[in-house]
């Protein structure tokens, strides 16, 4: 989790505890973490860009400007290629979701709602 997380949100020690024992109780499964592995190795990439442009509802494209794992260019291409999308890159958010920006991101997940509303 520290690797995948914003150094300017970084979490205490304390806090990765808490949210790693959380998760643990909530649902823990070796061999579901093993088979979805597998899967992600053996899955052909097939590109869906095409797919992607026949999207007809509001789209919110969420990146973390400190993502480590994914390139924001992925998501600037995605949100280029979906009609009407919108992208917002979170500046101090890595891949994750740092409690101090929940709000930021319920937000504009509630406006990106709201469009879909007034269609």
């Amino acid at each position: 989790m520290q690797a995948l997380e914003s150094p300017a949100n970084a979490s205490s020690d304390t806090e990765l505890r808490k949210i790693v024992t959380r998760e643990v109780k909530r649902f823990y499964c070796p061999a579901c973490d093993d088979r979805q592995g597998a899967a992600s190795l053996f899955t052909t990439l097939e590109d869906r860009r095409e797919q992607l442009k026949n999207i007809r509802v509001p789209v919110l494209v969420i990146h973390g400007a400190d993502d480590p794992l994914v390139p924001l260019e992925a998501s600037k291409d995605i949100a280029t290629i979906v009609p009407g999308a919108t992208l917002s890159i979170l500046p101090s958010m890595g891949h994750d979701m740092p409690r101090s920006l929940m709000q930021t991101i319920a937000d504009a997940i509630a406006e990106n709602a709201a469009r879909a509303h007034k269609r």
